[in-house]
């Protein structure tokens, strides 16, 4: 197994336990079954970033893996990746800028 198969597994991982985390307190933030500050606070600041980073690096990894099995030609293959993780990287920008610069 590569270096890059065991890091997309720790990024499926890490995704699917902050999936289930976000789920959890979004019902909470509705249902007040925990601390609701809490929850808000894990919910809507510190979730987002390790689940889009996971995310980004397990879907680009996996998009590479299928558009070579569908032998995509190679220019197009990086450019759809390279697209993919500019739109991600300008998505985490954009919440990094409402998080610490925004008031």
């Amino acid at each position: 197994m590569t270096l890059m198969s065991r890091i997309n597994r720790i990024c499926s991982w890490v995704l699917l336990l902050s999936v289930a985390i976000f789920i959890i307190t979004g019902f909470d933030i509705q249902g007040r079954f925990l601390s609701p500050q809490l929850s808000s606070l894990v919910h809507l600041k510190y979730l987002f970033l390790p689940a889009e980073l996971a995310f980004a690096f397990h879907a680009s990894y996996s998009m590479n893996q299928a558009f070579l099995r569908w032998k995509l030609k190679n220019g197009l293959r990086v450019a759809l990746i390279a697209v993919f993780i500019t739109l991600n990287v300008a998505f985490v920008a954009y919440y990094a800028y409402i998080q610490f610069f925004r008031l």
